[in-house]
Formats: structure tokens, C-alpha cells, sequence
């Protein structure tokens, strides 16, 4: 029975079962997820969900990342969680079609803040909860992301039930009702790319996993087969079709696809600009022919992007967009910034830097080309064409993101990412002790001393 496998996976897998490419990863993502959640914590979707938490009231349990309260552990993950994709500069693994750690990582830290929990615990943690999501949308395959489905709360619902149910070491029959109640809830649309839905949706994820793992421990029943090949089942929901149900447990507990770097579906993926990841690529080829050329916008008639059909149905309906959140999921804006700034950066996406005259008229300017999406080759693929006025055109092919193992971002720069992110809101000091702390995540004796440098209301020792 495949729920019963995978809850035994999450329950018994640990520490010294892990790779060390794997920990290495999983150390990685979550320094980055702290980051831009830090960071992510003063954007308009958290604040406006701190203020409907503290109205609602709640059990002052768990921290709140950014402000000085603490509330109950589903509302602490629902805003985390929110504040960790808030500025769209989370990680993204194409194997979730989602985007994986601003999930797992509020959960994590949430459960570690109401139960102990070691760094060794949190690593291992997160890297079963990541393959648990992985597993999940295999099973189901690409059918119901085409059709629109937001992945992020599909399988991140189950990935955070995992590490909930984990730290709560509920028993075999708890975990498979964990994952049953954590379905109920575990489905979005990717409609809301461009509104504040889209970084509540990352937080409705981990807020459903850690609930529905509290549930169950109270004794709530759901359905204890909700992986299986039972026509009513997740498989064949989101398949539409014949499920590959195999792809649940095989090679479970021995196989790691966080470090397999050839098949590059599992591997987590941080981003080095604020945006939707389906910009990308074109932007670092806008940015490198802006660089290389001297290209002066007033010059330009058009920028011609040549992507998959996928790419635009995923960035949806902010062709035009008027505000910041709309400007990051915005091809044409992504563009117009990067070939008018020389440099995509937390500023580019605000409202005030979406609306001005330049951008707006630049942004009209482009346009996009598709390729087949079931066309031989690598997905991530695009190529920009820039036509000057002169009748010069100029080309870049980009092949993979900064952040994607074929074109990876060292220790080093997720460091610096970090800080630039983390430096202005809990200043220097604080910011060098969690780096410090994650570093050597595998020493830490609880988790909660990290969840004290997180914290605006403790001093830092020195």
C-alpha cells in the first residue's frame, strides 16, 4: 500500500540515512528560505494576514517571522509561509512545478518552536517532506499543473503534513489521516499569479500540512489511502488518466532526487531575481546583450522572446500589468526592466517602478514566439532577440537560470543573497549568526536557538 509506505518513510527515516549532497542542499535551502521570508515579512500579503491573525486571536505558540508576536502553529505557518514567497525569491524545483521551501521551511520551524527538535532532526525533516512532494506530483504527473493547478499547495500540503506528523511522532495509522485531512485542502490555481493569493497560497500549504497533522493526532479520521490506485484517489484526480502510481515508493529511502543532478527534476533551485521563474532566462539574456551592446531603449522597436507555450499560460494574465505583484509575473515588464536598469533587483517590482512612462512604453514592445511544449530539448530554454530601430538584430540563447544545477549558485552567493535580504531588517550581527548557525546545522542541539535569531524581540548574545 503506497500511504502506508510513505508514512512509514516519513516516521523512520533519519539523519544518518542521508546523503551527504543531500544535507549539503537541504542546509542551502533553507539559509535561503529564511532570507527572503525575513525579508518577505513587511510585504503588503503578510501584513495584511498578521492583521486578520491577531483579530482572530490564537494560541501564542509559535513565532511569527518579522513581527513581535507569537500565535497559534497553523496561523504561524500560514504566515511564514506567506512571507517566504512574498517577494517571488524563493527556490523552485521543476519536479514540484512549484515551489518547494516556502513551505516545508515555515513548517519546520514552527513544529520546532512546540516540539524539540535538533538541527539533525530539521535537516532530515525537510529532505523526506521534499521527496514526499515530489512523489505526490509524480504520481499524478504534469496534467493538473497544465490545467492550472498551483502545485506549491498541492504537494505541499502533503510535504508539510510530513514534517508535522514527524516531529508529533504520530503513529503509522495518525500519518496515513494526516496526509487524508492535508488532501482537503490541497488544491490552488495558478489564476492567482500576480495577486497576493499567490504567496498565501505557498502559506495556506504549510498552514494545511502542520493543521492536518494536529488533526490527526486529536483523533480526526480521513480516508488512510489517499495515494492509492482507487479511481477516486490524488493519483488519478490529478492525472485526469491512467496514474503512474510505481513512481510513489520506488527506490523510496535509497534514491534522493534533492541530489540527483542528471535527471534535474528533484534538485531545489534557488532564484537570483524577484520574479516568476519562467522569466528568467530571458531576462539573463536581455541583461547580457544590454551589457554587451550598450543598448539604449529609445533605439529599440522590438524584443522578441522565443519560449515554450507553457511559460505564457503560467505567467497568465499580467501582459500588461500596473502594479509590483503583477510586474513579477510580467515577461514584457521583466524585460523592459532588465534592458532599462542593467539589473533586476527588489526594487524593479514595485508599483512605482512598473508604472513609469518608460517601462510602460518598452513593455508594449515585446512580444513572444513559442515553441512546442512536447518539442525535443530542455524546457528552460529561451531566446531573446532585440531589433534596433537601424535594422540591427541581436540575440542571446540562455540555456539555464543562475540557481539551476547546470548553472549553479555557490555557498557563497546564497550567503550573499542572505544578507542583502536579511542585513537591513535584523541588522548585521544577527544576520552572521544565522548564517553561522545554518552553516553548521548538523551541531545544533535545538532548533529553537535558531528560532531566537529569527526573532525581533530577543537581544543577541554575544
Amino acid at each position: 500500500m503506497s500511504t502506508a509506505e510513505l508514512a512509514k518513510f516519513v516516521l523512520t527515516t533519519r539523519y544518518e540515512h542521508l546523503p551527504v549532497e543531500a544535507i549539503r542542499i537541504a542546509k542551502g535551502s533553507i539559509l535561503d528560505t529564511l532570507g527572503v521570508a525575513v525579508a518577505g515579512a513587511v510585504e503588503p500579503p503578510t501584513r495584511i494576514l498578521v492583521d486578520y491573525v491577531k483579530e482572530m486571536g490564537g494560541k501564542p505558540a509559535a513565532r511569527v517571522w518579522g513581527h513581535a508576536f507569537d500565535t497559534s502553529p497553523p496561523y504561524a505557518a500560514l504566515l511564514n509561509g506567506t512571507s517566504a514567497r512574498a517577494l517571488d525569491l524563493d527556490d523552485v524545483c521543476t519536479g514540484w512545478k512549484g515551489h518547494p521551501s516556502a513551505v516545508l521551511v515555515p513548517a519546520l520551524f514552527v513544529m520546532a518552536d512546540i516540539v524539540p527538535m535538533s538541527g539533525q532532526d530539521a535537516i532530515a525533516a525537510f529532505l523526506v517532506a521534499h521527496e514526499i512532494g515530489l512523489r505526490a506530483h509524480k504520481a499524478g504527473g504534469d496534467a493538473a499543473f497544465f490545467r492550472g493547478a498551483d502545485m506549491s499547495l498541492a504537494n505541499g500540503s502533503f510535504a508539510s503534513a510530513a514534517i508535522a506528523g514527524r516531529a508529533l511522532k504520530l503513529n503509522d495509522a495518525q500519518m496515513r489521516c494526516a496526509f487524508g485531512i492535508a488532501s482537503c485542502g490541497s488544491f490552488g490555481l495558478t489564476l492567482s499569479h500576480g495577486t497576493h493569493a499567490t504567496s498565501y497560497q505557498e502559506g495556506y500549504g504549510a498552514m494545511n500540512g502542520v493543521q492536518a497533522a494536529l488533526l490527526a493526532q486529536c483523533g480526526l479520521t480521513a480516508h488512510e489511502t489517499v495515494f492509492e490506485t482507487h479511481p477516486h484517489g490524488l493519483a488519478h484526480v490529478r492525472a485526469g488518466e491512467t496514474p503512474d502510481v510505481a513512481a510513489l515508493v520506488k527506490d523510496l529511502g535509497s534514491y534522493w532526487a534533492v541530489a540527483d543532478m542528471q535527471e534535474e527534476t528533484g534538485p531545489l533551485c534557488p532564484k537570483l531575481y524577484p520574479a516568476c521563474g519562467a522569466t528568467h532566462t530571458s531576462i539573463e539574456a536581455v541583461l547580457g546583450l544590454a551589457r554587451d551592446h550598450d543598448i539604449d531603449a529609445t533605439d529599440v522597436e522590438g524584443i522578441v522572446t522565443e519560449t515554450r507555450k507553457y511559460v505564457d499560460e503560467l505567467l497568465l494574465h499580467c501582459h500588461r500589468p500596473t502594479t509590483g505583484f503583477e510586474g513579477k509575473f510580467s515577461m514584457e515588464y521583466s524585460l523592459a526592466a532588465a534592458l532599462l536598469d542593467r539589473r533586476i533587483s527588489l526594487e524593479t517590482y514595485t508599483d512605482e517602478m512598473v508604472a513609469r512612462p518608460q517601462a510602460q512604453d518598452l513593455l508594449k514592445r515585446v512580444t513572444y514566439v513559442h515553441m512546442p511544449d512536447d518539442a525535443p530539448g530542455n524546457l528552460l530554454k529561451q531566446t531573446v532577440t532585440i531589433a534596433l530601430r537601424n535594422g540591427t538584430r541581436l540575440s542571446r540563447t540562455v540555456e539555464f537560470p543562475k540557481g539551476h544545477p547546470k548553472n549553479p549558485m555557490s555557498w557563497d552567493d546564497l550567503v550573499e543573497k542572505f544578507l542583502d535580504c536579511v542585513e537591513p531588517h535584523l541588522g548585521r550581527a544577527r544576520a552572521d549568526r544565522i548564517v553561522d548557525s545554518v552553516t553548521h546545522l548538523e551541531t545544533v542541539k535545538d532548533m529553537r536557538e535558531l528560532g531566537d535569531a529569527l526573532d525581533v524581540r530577543k537581544g543577541i548574545r554575544s
